[in-house]
């Protein structure tokens, strides 16, 4: 298209080919535009909020990083809504349980236990308790044993977290497993989704989701 143009143009005005160039460069070398996102801050039950850095294209990387199976939706979060509402059938994430402490679809059984027994919401999860847990579940399967739920609390009490609505996995005294985890994660809870619950994501544990955010653990 562009070509064709060029050549009528030149046979009616030869003379302003440079002309010609100069609007082209002028319109399509332009610098790509930042597109800013309005960024709301919220009050929640459980805390403040702002608005999520995880947009569509970002959600579109973490899928293909992760291998997260296309049938599952991941939903950027709306402007104004916080991890604390999540839309109905549907749960939240942090990017982090994937991106850096190596969550996966569908959730370990042993997670979703934990999260019924204690009445304890996803987002609730500190990034360790992911990272602590997955990495149990590996050491079980290397010495050929499907971690349980009692596995678990044998080795670990789950505690309030710091930060208000959170809650962590402390270690029982002689049984801290893992020294190398980070002590903390930088804003980690900045940037969210939500996917839906199903059996694409809590396998035949679906009848075990928590949805309702939790003040203090069940037990």
């Amino acid at each position: 298209m562009f070509f064709g143009r060029l050549r009528k143009f030149l046979e009616k005005r030869p003379s302003d080919l440079i002309s010609l160039l100069a609007h082209y460069f002028a319109v399509f070398a332009m610098p790509p535009r930042k597109v800013v996102r309005e960024v709301f801050l919220m009050d929640g039950k459980f805390g403040k909020y702002q608005t999520s850095l995880s947009t569509s294209s970002r959600l579109s990387l973490l899928r293909g990083a992760h291998q997260i199976p296309r049938q599952i939706p991941l939903i950027s979060s709306e402007p104004t809504v916080c991890p604390e509402n999540p839309p109905p059938g549907h749960t939240c994430a942090f990017e982090i349980f994937f991106s850096l402490c190596g969550l996966y679809f569908p959730l370990p059984d042993v997670l979703i236990d934990l999260m019924h027994e204690f009445g304890i919401a996803l987002p609730q999860l500190c990034p360790n308790v992911i990272r602590t847990v997955l990495c149990l579940i590996t050491l079980a399967e290397e010495d050929g044993f499907a971690l349980s739920l009692n596995d678990l609390l044998q080795l670990y009490a789950v505690k309030k977290g710091r930060t208000k609505g959170t809650f962590f996995l402390s270690p029982r005294k002689g049984f801290r497993v893992f020294d190398d985890f980070p002590d903390k994660d930088e804003q980690w809870r900045k940037s969210y989704f939500f996917f839906p619950v199903n059996e694409l994501t809590y396998g035949n544990k679906t009848g075990l989701f928590v949805s309702e955010w939790a003040a203090c653990t069940g037990r």
